[in-house]
């Protein structure tokens, strides 16, 4: 059973020096990994264990307003998929995806294109 020590650490149990707080960043040194899915409906599930690990990079980085995002994001598409509007909120962000990877890529060429007719 894996539990941190009275200091709340978490050391390897090889023969190396490797302790840490971070649960996931010990898990990643004994190349463990997880994949934890919370069924949405028939066709989605939710990777529990990724955005967990997610939340904890952004956190530990010091991005609230980044794991602000995350937890709001994470809870909308739960709240959808509870009212069985999933597939077509899945739609309509990957279509704003799209749209906001497009033009990021239109404001790159256009600012590329002018910083050569300089």
């Amino acid at each position: 059973m894996l539990m941190p020590d009275k200091n709340g650490v978490f050391r390897c149990e090889d023969k190396c020096s490797f302790a840490t707080a971070d649960i996931f960043e010990f898990m990643d040194h004994c190349g463990i990994e997880f994949g934890w899915q919370v069924r949405l409906n028939k066709r989605f599930s939710f990777d529990l264990y990724t955005f967990l690990s997610l939340l904890n990079e952004t956190v530990n980085k010091g991005d609230l307003d980044d794991a602000w995002s995350i937890v709001q994001d994470a809870t909308l598409m739960m709240v959808n998929a509870s009212e069985g509007d999933l597939e077509e909120f899945v739609e309509e962000t990957v279509v704003a995806s799209e749209m906001n990877d497009m033009m990021s890529d239109l404001e790159r060429l256009l600012k590329k294109d002018g910083d050569e007719k300089d």
